[in-house]
């Protein structure tokens, strides 16, 4: 099955707004699953610096104008 790792990291979003979180989402052709499991950081350049740890060579995309406003940025 062809499914590609979205990691997304959200500034201060309301269930943690302490800190910066980031989230993988699972893409698959018509479905996008959330993961429950969620990293807390304190700062921006942690939280990148965390995706790039569990995914090397991803690629940052900025915020889509129909995206939450609690995203900062989606890493593919």
């Amino acid at each position: 099955m062809n499914e590609l790792n979205v990691w997304v990291i959200y500034d201060h979003p309301r269930d943690y707004p302490n800190h910066f979180v980031v989230r993988k989402q699972v893409s698959r052709p018509g479905v996008i699953k959330i993961d429950k499991e969620c990293h807390l950081t304190k700062t921006l350049g942690e939280a990148r610096e965390l995706v790039q740890r569990f995914q090397p060579g991803v690629v940052c995309f900025d915020r889509h104008p129909t995206d939450d406003t609690f995203i900062v940025e989606s890493w593919l």
